[in-house]
């Protein structure tokens, strides 16, 4: 029997740090069973991954923000709920546009056939560095 989805729960944050306030992270995941967190400014840094929340069931992934962008903050991710087929979309690097894109297929069983699915993307845009948003969004691979 395939393995089919009739809807995926996705929600969005923006937690100003994956470093600090874990327990209301977790309990906002746990609470709403969601599938799939999205996030902008994880505030993760290469090698950072141990400060942010391990949420059981899920899996974190994440792009940090660029080097050369000397700021604090940025960043941004997903945590999937373990067993959801999502992978995770090539698109352009910009410096002005952080984002992060994910492929979730809707039928297991059907996926090399017709590649039935959801895009979902993560964008931060960093506005004091105007224009470049629509592009980026735009080839994001198809």
């Amino acid at each position: 029997m395939a393995t089919q989805r009739r809807h995926l729960k996705i929600g969005f944050i923006n937690p100003g740090s994956l470093g600090t306030n874990h327990e209301e992270l977790i309990v906002a995941v746990e609470r709403h069973c969601i599938d799939i967190l999205a996030m902008n400014e994880t505030w993760l840094r290469p090698g950072e991954e141990g400060r942010a929340p391990n949420i059981s069931g899920y899996s974190l992934r994440h792009i940090p923000r660029p080097r050369e962008v000397r700021e604090r903050g940025g960043g941004v991710g997903f945590y999937i709920k373990h067993g959801l087929p999502a992978s995770t979309l090539k698109h352009p690097y910009s410096p002005i546009v952080e984002q992060m894109w994910l492929f979730v297929l809707r039928d297991v069983e059907k996926a090399e056939k017709n590649q039935a699915g959801t895009r979902l993307g993560s964008i931060k845009h960093n506005v004091k560095d105007g224009g470049g948003f629509v592009d980026n969004a735009e080839a994001v691979e198809k």
